[in-house]
């Protein structure tokens, strides 16, 4: 059948049969071997979360549905209960910055931390570009970006940090369908 991998259930069950999840080596695996720690904060799904550092490594995942290593799960009462399905865009992501600023950074010390805030994509997806609800969610991730940098400073450790900002996509108008015949045509056999 088919893997979903967005589904950490799933990933889980991988290892379990295989023995491994990956076959090479994480960056959480890497940083941990040189005595340093990766923390993951995500909004997105359990599966993309639970990806990018699978073995904990000595960092930690903070997801609103999971907390690894789940001696962590005690630390994250401090942020109250986590967004439900039905929260209003921008929740998630506001309840992972929530987790990285008051539960990773202070219990982690990461070297590095891959954060995915995920309620612009999923926005984006449903509404399309230009939309009025992507563009505010668009300002509210601008704002959660500088709850990050405010944070850090508040920290004392705003210099000691490099923030980049990645997309997995973009996006792009199209109307019309698209002629796959065409497309695949020089492919055919």
């Amino acid at each position: 059948r088919f893997l979903d991998t967005s589904d950490r259930g799933n990933l889980v069950e991988v290892a379990k049969v295989e023995g491994r999840l990956l076959t090479a080596p994480t960056l959480g695996e890497l940083l941990q071997a040189a005595g340093r720690r990766m923390l993951v904060v995500s909004s997105g799904s359990t599966g993309s979360s639970f990806l990018n550092n699978h073995t904990v490594s000595g960092g930690a995942i903070l997801h609103y549905r999971y907390v690894l290593p789940e001696s962590l799960a005690e630390d994250m009462k401090v942020l109250g209960a986590p967004p439900g399905d039905d929260a209003p865009a921008g929740a998630l992501d506001r309840f992972a910055v929530d987790a990285f600023l008051k539960v990773g950074l202070p219990r982690i010390d990461p070297s590095v931390t891959v954060m995915w805030l995920s309620d612009l994509d999923s926005t984006a997806h449903d509404k399309g570009i230009g939309d009025p609800a992507t563009v505010d969610i668009l300002r509210h991730v601008d704002g959660q970006i500088a709850r990050i940098e405010e944070g850090l400073k508040a920290a004392g450790l705003f210099d000691t940090f490099n923030i980049w900002v990645t997309s997995d996509h973009g996006f792009s108008t199209h109307s019309g369908e698209v002629a796959l015949d065409a497309l695949l045509k020089p492919y055919a056999g």
